[in-house]
């Protein structure tokens, strides 16, 4: 693929540092969930050879806890700590404590989410395992492919006609009608709705902590550069936050499509 030859360089962000608020506990969660393993760093030699660096690395996402992104991660811990917040449980029990106050106080919680694919199935995933509905609202052009393996994963699929913002808007007006029995899981933040948002971006932060051990234990040494894809900007967000709190000087290139270039429109 071809790529643009705009770049924006920010020369004051490798200097630019900011504190890290990461719970320690999501790292425990993540691992206690059915289905965790850390995913491959894979070595990429060939590249790095070429481009004439000592080494180039590939975090794997294509294989987790059973769906092909790392959207679970993200997904999981919001669900979690969004109801462990409704229920008003500390964020350090376990699953099964979650699941026994949905059966004892909110029998009818339902996840809401909008999608076109990978995020969607991670929060419908997450309420199976909770034993609670989902509904996912997607929009009329999603394939039916991936609808289908939504529907798998235990969800009520919605097809709103409309974009994916109409999609986050029917969802959300959804889980509003439903009160406390409706939560909105969803990765897009908007006046009123940062919490959840957030959360999602703080359950990246195991991917993180992964690739930086894995990395250590290869070349006893932290990365310099990170080449992260921008998308709606969560993970982005989750990439920066971890390695500009770390103390060590790193450079981080985001990266995106000419065809849903809004990192560079904003």
């Amino acid at each position: 693929m071809p790529c643009a030859n705009e770049m924006f360089v920010n020369s004051k962000a490798r200097a630019w540092t900011c504190s890290s608020t990461i719970d320690v506990e999501i790292d425990k969660f993540h691992r206690s969930l059915p289905g965790y393993s850390q995913t491959p760093l894979l070595d990429c030699s060939s590249i790095a050879a070429e481009l004439g660096l000592k080494n180039v690395f590939l975090k794997d996402e294509s294989a987790r806890m059973g769906l092909p992104a790392f959207k679970i991660l993200g997904a999981s811990w919001a669900t979690y700590r969004a109801i462990t917040k409704l229920l008003q449980l500390p964020p350090t029990v376990n699953v099964q404590n979650v699941m026994d106050g949905i059966a004892q106080k909110h029998q009818g919680l339902t996840l809401f989410a909008a999608t076109e694919g990978n995020h969607g199935r991670a929060v419908a995933k997450m309420a199976t395992l909770l034993g609670i509905e989902s509904q996912i609202f997607v929009p009329q052009y999603l394939n039916k492919s991936t609808r289908n393996l939504i529907e798998k994963e235990g969800a009520c699929v919605v097809e709103v006609l409309g974009d994916y913002n109409e999609a986050v808007t029917e969802a959300k007006v959804t889980a509003h009608v439903l009160g406390i029995n409706g939560l909105l899981i969803q990765d897009t933040a908007f006046e009123g709705y940062e919490d959840i948002p957030q959360w999602i971006v703080d359950g990246y932060s195991t991917m993180m902590h992964e690739a930086d051990s894995q990395i250590y234990n290869i070349t006893q040494a932290r990365p310099d550069v990170i080449v992260v894809p921008v998308g709606v900007g969560s993970l982005a967000q989750s990439v920066v936050t971890h390695y500009k709190s770390q103390g060590h000087p790193c450079t981080i290139i985001a990266v995106e499509p000419e065809s849903a270039n809004v990192f560079r429109r904003a």
